[in-house]
């Protein structure tokens, strides 16, 4: 299986969010199946934004980019809520 970094890498060409450019962990939301990657940047006013990206493995190993699961946020403790909550509900 792969890593999560590798499928990101994959999903995206190996390009990172422009907004978000600098990656704060990887992870899984359901083992094998829905990954997440936490990154950070700066909004037009230079104040630290989060973004949040997801994307499913399919069972023909096919990448989903989860766009209805995707956000941005200004405060990282809730982005990391939200990644919590998010475990307990895919």
């Amino acid at each position: 299986m792969k890593s999560v970094k590798q499928i990101f890498d994959e999903a995206f060409n190996g390009q990172t969010n422009i907004m978000t450019p600098k990656v704060l962990e990887y992870g899984w939301l359901k083992k094998n199946k829905i990954c997440y990657e936490l990154s950070e940047g700066k909004d037009m006013w230079n104040g630290k934004i989060y973004g949040l990206t997801v994307i499913e493995v399919m069972p023909d190993g096919e990448l989903e980019k989860r766009r209805d699961l995707r956000d941005c946020y200004n405060n990282l403790t809730v982005a990391k809520a939200t990644i919590k909550q998010l475990k307990e509900d895919v």
